[in-house]
């Protein structure tokens, strides 16, 4: 099973553009469940969300976290998670390829970090805003991120492992532009000490770690 991790707030909208693509372009529902992130006071969202009436639809509610606190959101989400593939989905985001749960099942049993192809990504490298990865990455390390750039954090990991993996057969497009400003562009961590490459910090070399021991690399 795939875990689609969607924070949202004040976007029905779009949401209802991304779920109703997820679903119709699936080849079987049961391959998959949705996780949504809903703020408390979000009354739109949570009215809007009410009206799907599928059991693989699970509605998570936080005390509002603003972006800077993104990771904190995916964090938890997460963690009621089932899947054996979590894939860092947006609530702009509207899949394009049919079938695209039969292609992503393929990676359920293998320990990669999974670009799939967003038609608005500039980048040429297997960075992706919108990665998949293997469950156990996040029951190994405990988090997704420990900031809000989660994209970032997940792929300064799979570069230092070089576990990463571009499979074009499944076709996301981005239909409202992102306001990168929204994140924070440095981390700082407990101990107050900032960083402006995540990569750098003990906490992300925490990460790589524990993953590289439990695949002997």
């Amino acid at each position: 099973m795939i875990s689609i991790i969607i924070p949202t707030r004040n976007k029905v909208k779009e949401l209802s553009i991304t779920l109703n693509s997820i679903i119709d372009t699936a080849n079987d529902i049961s391959n998959f469940e949705i996780l949504l992130g809903v703020d408390y006071d979000d009354i739109e969202t949570i009215e809007f969300v009410s009206k799907y009436n599928l059991n693989n639809i699970k509605v998570i509610y936080f005390n509002r976290q603003y972006y800077s606190n993104l990771h904190v959101y995916y964090n938890t989400l997460c963690k009621n998670a089932v899947g054996d593939l979590f894939w860092m989905f947006a609530d702009d985001c509207r899949i394009l390829s049919k079938d695209w749960d039969l292609y992503l099942k393929k990676y359920e049993n293998t320990f990669n970090y999974i670009k799939i192809k967003l038609l608005e990504s500039p980048w040429s490298t297997h960075f992706s805003l919108i990665p998949i990865i293997p469950k156990k990455w996040f029951e190994l390390t405990g988090r997704i991120s420990e900031y809000s750039q989660i994209d970032g954090w997940l792929w300064g990991t799979a570069m230092n492992l070089n576990i990463s993996v571009y499979d074009e057969n499944v076709i996301v497009t981005n239909f409202v532009s992102a306001n990168g400003d929204l994140h924070a562009h440095s981390y700082t961590n407990s101990n107050g000490d900032i960083f402006k490459n995540a990569c750098d910090s003990p906490e992300l070399k925490r990460d790589i770690t524990l993953i590289k021991e439990y695949l002997k690399i």
